[in-house]
């Protein structure tokens, strides 16, 4: 079975991305693709891209879009016997964005569709520290330097998804259940 369907989730850092990614993979009985978890894996390696992409990391810094972009194709070059994806945290820049475009193209995907949840930073920083520090990334000041960051890069990408139509707004400061509803409301399932 060929990969039709990608459906991107994205929202600040706390925001409840991979949760929603996984309520909306397992209901569509898609693959999730979570790009922390590549880059997770990618550096507990010892080339010198991982051990430089390990400092950017603890430092809540992005990964340059060579790496991310990277590990989305040797991942997708892996997934087998579903009909979608749900990609959690890519693209995070204009470059993964376009980079994007290319491997929907190359893989032939007949529909994309990218899901924002909108959540305020206050918010943000009381999520991340409710759910502790089981993280090197999950501290209140680097929550908070992480989402400053990402709004930055995030907004040239949500304006370029709304052009394309293809983006969908959603209230990410409700419960859980309540934004999984609404997205998939917007989806029209």
């Amino acid at each position: 079975m060929q990969l039709q369907k990608i459906f991107v989730v994205l929202g600040p850092p706390g925001s409840g991305k991979g949760t929603q990614s996984s309520l909306l993979a397992k209901a569509l009985r898609y693959e999730q693709i979570v790009l922390g978890d590549l880059i997770r894996e990618f550096i507990k390696g010892t080339s010198k891209d991982a051990i430089e992409s390990k400092e950017l990391y603890d430092k809540g810094i992005p990964q340059p879009d060579e790496i991310a972009t990277t590990l989305l194709k040797i991942k997708l070059q892996n997934v087998h016997g579903y009909e979608g994806a749900v990609f959690d945290t890519f693209p995070l820049s204009m470059g993964q964005a376009q980079a994007l475009d290319e491997i929907v193209r190359d893989l032939k995907v007949s529909d994309m569709k990218v899901i924002f949840l909108n959540v305020n930073k206050e918010e943000v920083v009381k999520r991340i520290s409710i759910r502790g520090q089981s993280r090197s990334d999950d501290t209140p000041e680097i929550a908070g330097r992480r989402f400053e960051e990402y709004e930055k890069r995030n907004a040239p990408i949500k304006e370029y998804y709304r052009n394309k139509a293809i983006l969908i707004d959603v209230n990410g400061n409700q419960p859980v259940e309540a934004v999984h509803e609404e997205i998939l409301s917007k989806l029209g399932m």
